[in-house]
């Protein structure tokens, strides 16, 4: 789960967090999870699944910066929600934004979620159809 301090912890795990260095990830047995998604001016993409610590699957990507972790963006697998375009709809995809921002204030408390170390927020993206709970390290 989430916490406030900037780390998502997946299978128990405290790996992703503030200043992950992608070597670290690498190294990892969180990576065995995960897969190269792309690289190029200096970024590089990872995209994986993770079980949350109550017991929930999520899909995660994480975006690295000169091999160091400044957003990671995480999906929790919601029943009901759209698992292909072929069931989507954007009153679904807002459910499921109602229930990360529901995740977050149960986890978290009331928003902001503006942090020394970083932002977490949810939303909604009409152009990609998806919702999306973003940390974004500083």
């Amino acid at each position: 789960m989430i916490t406030k301090d900037g780390y998502l912890d997946l299978f128990g795990l405290r790996v992703i967090g503030p200043n992950l260095l992608e070597t670290s990830f690498l190294n990892s047995s969180l990576y065995s999870s995960a897969q190269f998604d792309s690289g190029n001016d200096g970024w590089t993409r990872y995209r994986g699944e993770g079980l949350l610590d109550n017991g929930q699957e999520c899909l995660f990507t994480l975006f690295l910066y000169d091999g160091i972790l400044k957003t990671v963006s995480w999906q929790p697998k919601w029943q009901g929600a759209p698992a292909s375009w072929k069931d989507w709809t954007e009153e679904k995809q807002l459910k499921v934004n109602e229930l990360n921002n529901q995740l977050l204030a149960q986890v978290l408390g009331p928003p902001p979620y503006d942090y020394e170390w970083g932002r977490i927020s949810a939303s909604y993206d009409p152009r990609s159809g998806s919702s999306d709970i973003y940390v974004v390290y500083y």
